[in-house]
């Protein structure tokens, strides 16, 4: 029998291992697990093997990667070599992570994966990721002259992925109190409103902020108006950012981090587990993506829908490209559709009363 072997970096994290679980009930698949440590759970399955890696070296993670079809990297560390080695190994790779704007940096490796029609899919996530899959669902449904999109969930985060979130939180990766015009940024005359966007609820709280991914995105699918909101159900973990955010402008990052840690595990400890993407179009119309799971967890069947389409040879695109450009973003929502946590509606714009 024929087996296909997937590749993943960093099998001990909590994304790694529960995406090692998840494949692992596939039939005709074998699993290497690639970690830093030996100190952690193991899955005690035939077809799953662990070995210690480290990323900086290239030649034993080009001997990890051999005869893979496809390489999962949940780290966090992202890194061109590690790239670099996918083409040598003829793998395609996913990354929880990545740089935005990559393809236009490294032009050459670009050229080199549409060659050998292997895939780079970066920040496999939910934001960004399913976001903007949803953006391009949403063009592929309706005739869309304006679109707001509104997120908000639960979960629990890395020092690193909080860091990262930090760092990112301000020009050229974010810019907040802006929307996309015709493709352009501009300003809003407000911070901060509220919004009922579920019925028989209080208002969330909306702040309105615009990534490079969501920017990307906007542009490429020619949206005339675009807006993004990060959405909190009380303003108590919006005034923590802030001080977060004041933290690490004064140098002081490690209370930053902490500030920012604590904010979210009370946020997420005060109320049930839950992933919310809403997105209005043209005033009238809503699409309401759910989950009952956090966000750590929506990340893992999002990789392992993914992994499962490019198992199929179900790849719209090849070189480095996002999720949606990837993978025909159709196929993908009816894969995340199967995972009985997930639900996605389409219905007239309701004005929900609390």
């Amino acid at each position: 029998m024929q087996y296909k072997q997937i590749g993943i970096l960093g099998g001990n994290g909590v994304i790694g291992y529960a995406l090692t679980e998840a494949l692992s009930e596939l039939n005709d698949i074998q699993i290497k697990v690639g970690t830093r440590t030996d100190y952690f759970k193991k899955l005690n399955l035939a077809h799953v093997k662990y070995e210690k890696l480290y990323l900086d070296n290239s030649e034993k993670l080009k001997n990890f990667m051999s005869g893979c079809e496809i390489i999962v990297n949940c780290t966090g560390y992202f890194d061109q070599k590690i790239i670099k080695s996918c083409i040598e190994c003829h793998a395609h790779y996913l990354d929880t992570s990545g740089i935005c704007g990559l393809e236009q940096e490294v032009q050459q490796l670009d050229d080199n994966l549409k060659k050998q029609r292997l895939s780079v899919i970066q920040f496999v996530g939910v934001n960004p990721g399913l976001t903007e899959v949803l953006i391009a669902y949403c063009k592929k449904l309706y005739t869309v002259d304006k679109l707001e999109m509104f997120f908000s969930g639960t979960g629990n985060l890395s020092k690193s992925a909080i860091l990262e979130i930090i760092k990112t939180s301000k020009p050229p990766y974010s810019y907040s109190q802006m929307y996309l015009k015709n493709g352009t940024k501009t300003k809003l005359d407000y911070m901060i409103k509220t919004l009922n966007l579920q019925p028989f609820m209080k208002a969330f709280y909306c702040i309105p902020l615009i990534s490079c991914h969501f920017i990307n995105c906007v542009q490429q699918l020619q949206v005339p108006k675009a807006y993004f909101f990060n959405v909190f159900r009380d303003q108590i973990i919006i005034s923590q950012m802030a001080e977060a955010k004041f933290l690490y402008q004064n140098n002081e990052t490690n209370k930053a981090i902490e500030r920012l840690a604590t904010a979210f595990k009370n946020y997420g400890n005060s109320r049930s587990t839950y992933t919310l993407i809403k997105v209005i179009i043209n005033n009238n119309t809503e699409l309401t993506f759910q989950s009952t799971i956090d966000w750590n967890a929506l990340t893992v069947i999002i990789l392992y829908s993914t992994v499962s389409l490019i198992l199929q040879s179900r790849i719209k695109s090849h070189g480095i490209k996002p999720l949606y450009e990837a993978i025909n973003v159709k196929e993908l929502i009816s894969e995340l559709k199967k995972n009985a946590t997930v639900t996605i509606e389409k219905n007239p714009r309701g004005e929900y009363i609390e």
